[in-house]
């Protein structure tokens, strides 16, 4: 009796991890890159901006095979010029978005917009973790973020 109840439980045991193993899907994963440009106003100056960069973006499943969780990778390096000085900066950005498929909840982590200029460091800093209910508002913030917060002043300012 004893040994009936070991196999027993080692038989349901192995379906479990058998049941689990063999419908779980593997995530999704697509890679682009992209190039962009464009102009923002500063007043008495556009900052004209051109920039190079890859997503990759990986979808994860439930064992019944829907999408419940996103991770998007960022990417880029964009170069800033003061249309009237020529000054020039230069924002890298390397950061993941995650997205929870199931409540619409997502947060992004790292860096967001870096940029440095001659001379100086940390001109526009905006990195750490930002954490969003579904319809865009801000629920948790970790870290220096003067985009986020800013706008395009910090560009505006950093161009100057």
């Amino acid at each position: 009796m004893r040994r009936s109840i070991v196999l027993l439980l080692l038989a349901v045991g192995m379906l479990i991890v058998w049941s689990g193993t063999a419908s779980a899907q593997r995530p999704d994963v697509e890679t682009d890159s992209f190039s962009y440009s464009g102009s923002s106003s500063c007043g008495s100056f556009n900052d004209n901006f051109a920039g190079k960069g890859t997503v990759r973006d990986t979808t994860f499943f439930d064992p019944a095979g829907n999408p419940v969780r996103e991770h998007i990778r960022i990417s880029v390096r964009e170069t800033d010029v003061n249309s009237r000085s020529g000054k020039t900066i230069q924002v890298h950005q390397a950061y993941t978005v995650v997205v929870n498929l199931e409540t619409g909840f997502y947060a992004y982590n790292g860096q967001v917009y870096m940029s440095t200029g001659p001379h100086r460091s940390g001109l526009i800093h905006d990195t750490g973790h930002v954490r969003f209910d579904p319809e865009g508002n801000v629920i948790k913030q970790a870290g220096p973020h003067t985009v986020l917060a800013g706008g395009l002043a910090p560009f505006c300012q950093a161009l100057s």
